[in-house]
């Protein structure tokens, strides 16, 4: 059996940057969605994400 990968939050949070704008220009909400999803899921963590950092220094 694999073991669990932890979920890199920080990623998230910048595909979630870069999803917004993309949706924006081709007028497509299904990418403002995911973008706003994923930041969101980041706020959420973002504990964990600090944690990331301390841990990479």
């Amino acid at each position: 059996m694999k073991a669990k990968r932890e979920v890199n939050y920080r990623a998230l949070f910048i595909l979630g940057l870069a999803f917004i704008p993309i949706g924006i220009a081709t007028d497509n909400t299904a990418f403002i969605a995911i973008g706003g999803l994923f930041m969101i899921i980041f706020a959420a963590n973002q504990v964990k994400a600090n944690k990331e950092k301390e841990i990479g220094d």
